[in-house]
């Protein structure tokens, strides 16, 4: 049983690595879904970061900056969004 399920995790660490790979790459060259994928990660993290305060602190400010920095008109031009 313990087996299955580390076997279980480890499948998701690389479908994870490999989503976040993708993402990399589609914010390196400028695709503007990976811009979208990004934004809603970063939401979702100060969304659920929010519950830890006042620990979360940290991550909830690194998160809102790159939400920001994401927002700015050169940044969507970048994007084409």
């Amino acid at each position: 049983m313990v087996a299955m399920v580390l076997q279980l995790g480890g499948i998701f660490f690389v479908v994870y690595g490999l989503v976040a790979l993708a993402v990399s790459y589609g914010l390196w060259v400028g695709k503007s879904w990976a811009w979208w994928i990004y934004l809603i990660l970063m939401i979702l993290g100060v969304v659920l970061s929010l519950p830890a305060l006042p620990e979360s602190i940290v991550g909830i400010a690194i998160n809102a900056i790159i939400i920001y920095y994401l927002t700015r008109p050169h940044v969507k031009q970048y994007f084409g969004v």
